[in-house]
């Protein structure tokens, strides 16, 4: 209420007379004064920053391409999106009366037509005197209603501004103003603090009962210079938004709501004047307003949301007043489409449809639970839960102590204080934070906008019919019934039947609807002054015409509008410039700027936080289409080449930005995606572009930061706290697909981290992307390995001298873990370690052993001949002997009693009886016959699975010597590691992680029984759970052959009397998966892993090592490409483009892969690939003489093809396939 009470209350004027309107607001006041210019422009504190070129004038370019404001003749009308009211009275009779009987409104009577004449009217004449209506009601004394008089009105009869065509309306409990379709504000009502924006000059004033009033609308000269968009009101202020984008305010200024600036000596305080509004950059241009009672809400093109005034009401996460805009931080990276606001708080509505309240929430009026507020306000604005099954918000409104919000589906939310019907849920509801539906609102009524007052409610549905609940003391809803005060659930304001509404206002507790006859939507009886679509008269800035982002169709559309690029050499084959008469010249014009056109869109969409939080979103969806935006991009950046650059600085911008956040920022949902996007544009690669960009934008003093742009963003990433990065691991892994996972978000990573490791980079360069890919990749595990492993292999690594790493990692694992922490090991991330330079570190590390051992043993020897006696019998090598008529027990028994201390000497094999120098070929070949007889099913020790397919421990192997001889079998096999031979076994996976200790799952019997596995799927999953047990009949019981019995064994004590029920098969499936792959088989595989730790338990390497890569390290890759062992392969007496070498290609490439892996059985010992696949082979063709009838032959130990020079293609493929056919015991040297 205005300061000294409440005025008195007059009664309502039941029916003015019309006649009275049209010449009141045509040239006179209330009193009959006419209505004249007013110069109440302050020239100390004007609008001299704000001055806009005259009508006349073409454009007027504002500070950068965000904005450009342009002037047309008053002829050509430009819609804002959101004021658009395109019902057209002269459109086609027809279709208006299809579009009336599909809301109900029964058919369009047949309009009679008079002989050779034009149609006569309607039976049911237009009731109103106007086509475009504005209705008010409800409180009227000081003048706060829009009409010309103090009165109370109903919504029976239209306001006299139905002439003025109004556009859009705001007001408070005693003053409220309007804004026409060509840029005018009338205003009126209370303006003891200046806030209807007139001064005590004007002659408009008057005085009741010692307040000052505008009783009257009257023009607002001090904008005279301006076109008004849209306005709001505060309790004591208003603001103004201008077609420039700049706002204007005027009237109280006490705690800052005007945005002024800071308070200067001296300065007013009440009844300021009109001015810009200050706080937003320069080049930011405003699109919305809304106020509460004490403070500004201001919406930025680019989706930003700027606020000034009472603190608790601002969002800034404090109370203190602010004087001039500030941009609410809390709600970066959240593109925002609207806002809205109450007495005392606020509301945000983004493009995705989440709705961000804050401000006061006694009465749950924020949508926030009493936990999230602190004393009744929420500090910060904070996402409301709508509820699981509710879509995004697509307009809401507030009250004094509740909200209301319009889902995109029609239905209608409401949550805080329903005790006046207010809610909609009936009266005397309690208060409730929880969001509620307003019943009668839905897909068969939609509903399309709502407005709110102090305590009532207007909804309005896409039939035009507005509905109304809640508040009724003054009339505000409908006519007062007798001793009716409220009405408790949406009813239908039966005085609009009339008219088409097509917006809705309220204001503390006044009501206001615009709109059109419905009677003119089935006639065409207006004239064409009145028939015209109700829109703006003059252009706004370009900002307000453009979206708040770019999506992936507007892209593709653009670039559609492109000329076709021309095809190579068309610049050669061209007959010189295209003549005037053919318009090419013309069209290319255009091309060039649509293309400039979507080039600077895509720029300012990424130097905007805010705005590329709209962008690239899919369908009526928060979901980011990111396979739209990688190909509209990508095809965006091949049309058009100076984007890369413009995309390069728009990276900076945005970088920096986000840097320049409060270091305690909330890392929301919208914020992470913004950090998505940026971290996917496709010239994160181009490492001179954006190095080029960050050196010019990153800061020279302070913490050492990277010089590269894309490197600081991902230091932000890293720096994320772990709440914010459980949400960034659950966007990237759900919502990227993973080839653009490993294309866009890990491969711009490693090229980076490559070129930093290649040039040897120091400071926080390598940490900052290791830590990322570790990051990425420890989602990517969580889940399954959405991206497979071997994506994060760093190249970079195999650039780098084993030694460094092997003394990296000894120099990291020398000192305690705690100790780590702020040091930077290149080992810290062994996943980022391609496996084969893991293998080249442990091949280093096993002969740097087995150097000191031989050292150990030469001084020995030495020490021995100086001082006299016999020698040591210790050697530098492990030497086995072997008989190849006995060899599993020549070799066990050999190892078995060899000391711990020489399983890590270099092997060396000897086959008894066989002269020869094992340089690597013989100790191949003796792996290859030792795996092929110890572990085949004839020996007992292991048994075949999977239809022989794969190898596993035999549970019956319990005989005396079994656990001996398990355990020789586990250090044969790390020999072979050890010493680099590759064997040709076929364990499951799941033995790989029992050897690194790794813990195990359901997930692990895929690789040895997944039939087994399949079905405790099926149990784990069955539906009801609670008919599990009768279903399945299981006990926790499981039966089992051995030695050809049949035997049982319980998983838990008495398990065979435990039924297996839906609450226990959690517990069953857990206990039987240990059963298979842990307790069936410990007397085999502990003694078996002893034995292999006993050679590789001190490598540092093995424990870097995945289970993966383990399997690699032991058996190969099974994958053989043979394109890369060509590219790679050495030549000695051919070359390699000679027309021999050519035909050998050609026949090995023609091979099967039986006859391939014969062929690398036969030249390296080996029929499976190594670590890195085989082009890491060092494979060598040496020419053996000119053509003859010997086979070729190989030197294993060199991998080495000895190959005549054959008289013709047809005998080179008879003599290599018969060498390769018979090459077990043959032809290896």
């Amino acid at each position: 209420q205005p300061r000294g009470g409440p005025a008195p209350k007059p009664s309502p004027n039941p029916n003015p007379d019309p006649s009275a309107w049209d010449e009141t607001m045509d040239g006179a006041d209330a009193h009959g004064a006419p209505l004249t210019r007013l110069n109440a422009v302050d020239p100390t504190a004007g609008l001299d920053e704000m001055s806009v070129a005259d009508d006349d004038a073409q454009s007027v370019a504002r500070m950068d391409s965000v904005v450009q404001i342009e002037r047309r003749p008053s002829i050509g009308v430009q819609d804002l999106v959101e004021d658009a009211m395109d019902v057209d009275s002269a459109s086609d009779a027809a279709v208006a009366a299809a579009i009336n009987l599909n809301l109900g409104f029964g058919p369009t009577p047949e309009t009679p037509r008079l002989p050779d004449g034009p149609p006569a009217l309607a039976p049911n004449p237009n009731p109103f005197h106007h086509t475009r209506l504005v209705f008010s009601w409800g409180r009227g004394d000081l003048g706060a209603l829009l009409w010309p008089d103090e009165e109370y009105h109903g919504a029976d009869v239209e306001s006299p501004l139905s002439r003025k065509r109004i556009m859009t309306a705001g007001g408070s409990m005693y003053h409220a103003a309007g804004v026409t379709a060509t840029g005018e504000v009338y205003a009126c009502g209370s303006n003891d603090e200046g806030q209807v924006g007139v001064d005590d000059v004007s002659g408009v004033e008057v005085d009741r009962d010692g307040f000052r009033i505008v009783p009257a609308p009257v023009m607002i000269e001090a904008l005279y210079t301006q076109r008004a968009v849209a306005v709001a009101c505060g309790l004591y202020h208003t603001l103004v938004l201008c077609s420039s984008g700049k706002v204007v305010s005027w009237g109280g200024n006490e705690v800052g709501q005007l945005g002024h600036g800071p308070p200067q000596a001296g300065a007013a305080r009440r009844r300021v004047r009109p001015r810009a509004m200050e706080g937003m950059p320069p080049s930011a241009a405003a699109v919305a307003v809304a106020a509460g009672d004490e403070f500004s809400v201001v919406l930025g093109a680019d989706g930003a949301v700027y606020t000034c005034g009472s603190g608790p009401s601002c969002g800034y996460g404090s109370t203190e007043e602010r004087y001039a805009l500030g941009q609410v931080s809390n709600l970066t990276g959240e593109a925002v489409a609207s806002v809205c606001a109450g007495p005392k708080h606020a509301g945000a509505i983004s493009a995705t449809g989440r709705f961000y309240t804050w401000g006061a929430n006694r009465h749950g009026q924020c949508g926030v639970p009493d936990a999230g507020a602190e004393e009744g306000t929420v500090l910060a604005p904070t996402k409301v839960d709508l509820g699981g099954g509710a879509d995004g918000v697509a307009s809401a409104a507030m009250g004094m102590d509740h909200t209301i919000c319009v889902l995109r589906s029609g239905a209608v939310l409401g949550f805080g204080r329903g005790d006046r019907g207010q809610l909609g849920l009936g009266l005397g509801i309690q208060d409730s934070h929880q969001p509620r539906q307003v019943p009668g609102f839905g897909l068969s009524e939609p509903a399309t906008a709502v407005a709110c007052g102090w305590a009532h409610s207007l909804v309005l549905t896409a039939r035009g019919v507005l509905f109304g609940f809640g508040s009724n003391g003054n009339g505000q809803l409908r006519p007062k019934e007798a001793d009716e005060e409220d009405v408790g659930s949406p009813t239908v304001l039966a005085s609009l039947d009339a008219a088409f509404v097509q917006k809705v206002f309220a204001f503390a507790e006044q009501s206001v609807a615009l709109g059109v006859a419905r009677h003119d939507l089935l006639t065409r009886t207006s004239s064409a002054g009145d028939g015209e679509p109700l829109g703006r008269r003059f252009s706004v800035v370009a900002a307000m015409r453009e979206g708040v982002g770019i999506q992936a169709a507007e892209v593709f559309a653009a670039l559609s509008t492109l000329p076709a690029p021309a095809p190579p050499g068309a610049a050669e084959r061209g007959s010189g410039a295209s003549s005037p008469a053919s318009g090419s010249g013309s069209n290319a014009a255009l091309g060039f700027r649509a293309g400039e056109e979507l080039a600077r869109r895509l720029a300012d969409a990424y130097a905007s936080v805010t705005r590329l939080g709209a962008s690239f979103l899919q369908d009526n969806i928060a979901q980011l289409d990111v396979r739209g935006a990688e190909a509209a991009l990508s095809q965006a950046l091949s049309r058009l080449p100076e984007l890369r650059r413009k995309l390069a600085a728009a990276l900076g911008v945005a970088v920096a930005d986000l840097e320049a956040l409060p270091a305690q920022r909330d890392y929301g949902p919208a914020l992470v995606r913004i950090f998505v996007l940026l971290w996917l544009l496709p010239i994160n690669d181009d490492l001179s572009l954006v190095a080029e960009q960050g050196a010019a934008s990153s800061p020279t003093t302070g913490a050492a930061k990277p010089p590269c742009v894309f490197v600081r963003l991902i230091m932000m990433v890293v720096e994320m706290p772990k709440r914010a990065k459980v949400v960034l691991g659950r966007f990237l892994m759900e919502c990227v697909p993973e080839d653009i996972l490993s294309l866009r978000i890990v491969g711009p990573v490693l090229r980076h981290m490559e070129a930093a490791l290649r040039s040897n980079t120091r400071g926080v360069t390598l940490p900052v992307l290791a830590m990322a890919l570790h990051d990425v990749h420890s989602f990517s595990a969580a889940l399954g390995h959405v991206i497979p492993p071997e994506r994060f292999y760093c190249a970079g690594f195999r650039a780098l001298d084993a030694r460094v790493l092997l003394e990296d990692l000894y120099g990291m694992t020398s000192i305690p873990e705690s100790q780590r922490r702020g040091r930077f090991f290149l080992n810290m991330f062994p996943e980022l370690v391609p496996a084969d330079v893991k293998l080249a570190v442990m091949q280093l590390e096993a002969r740097a052993q087995q150097a000191r051992l031989q050292q150990q043993a030469a001084m020995s020897h030495m020490m021995a001949q100086f001082v006299g006696g016999a020698p040591p019998a210790d050697l530098p090598f492990l030497v086995l002997t072997v008989d190849r008529q006995n060899l599993v027990y020549s070799a066990l028994t050999q190892l078995g009693g060899a000391p711990d201390g020489d399983l890590r000497k270099e092997l060396k094999v000897r086959f008894a009886g066989e002269e020869g120098v094992d340089q690597g070929g013989v100790r191949k070949e003796f792996f290859q016959l030792i795996t092929e007889q110890l572990f085949g099913a004839e020996y007992g020790m292991f048994s075949r699975r999977l239809g022989d397919r794969i190898v596993w421990f035999n549970p019956d192997c319990t005989w005396e010597e079994a656990a001996g001889n398990f355990r020789i079998v586990g250090k044969l096999l790390a020999l072979a590691v050890y010493n680099g031979v590759i064997l040709d076994l076929n364990f499951p996976s799941v033995l790989y992680k029992k050897l690194l200790g790794q813990p195990l799952g359901l997930d692990d019997l895929e690789s040895l029984d997944p039939d087994l596995r399949s079905g405790f799927r099926k149990l784990l999953e069955f539906a009801p759970a609670d008919q599990v047990e009768d279903v399945f009949c299981l006990t926790f019981e499981v039966s089992y052959e051995s030695m050809g019995e049949e035997r049982s064994a319980e998983l838990k004590p008495g398990g065979k009397d435990i039924a297996v029920t839906g609450e226990l098969r959690g517990e069953y499936v857990e206990k039987y998966t240990n059963f298979i792959l842990v307790e069936s088989i410990k007397p085999q595989f502990e003694p078996f892993r002893e034995g292999f730790l006993k050679v590789m338990g001190d490598s540092r390497v093995l424990q870097r090592l995945t289970p993966k890569e383990l399997e690699y390290l032991i058996v190969g890759e099974p994958k053989l490409d043979f394109q890369a062992l060509e590219e790679n392969a050495e030549y000695e007496g051919y070359t390699k483009n000679c027309p021999f070498i050519r035909q050998f290609w050609s026949i090995v490439h023609g091979m099967d892969l039986e006859s391939q892996q014969q062929l690398l059985m036969f030249v390296t010992g080996s029929q499976k690939a190594p670590v890195g696949g085989l082009g890491n082979v060092r494979f060598k063709i040496q020419r053996a003489g000119p053509d003859s009838d010997n086979l070729p032959t190989s030197h294993t130990c060199f991998n080495t093809l000895l190959l005549p020079e054959y008289d013709g293609m047809a005998k080179l493929h008879e003599r290599l396939h018969t060498a390769v056919r018979n090459s077990t015991g043959f032809g290896l040297q």
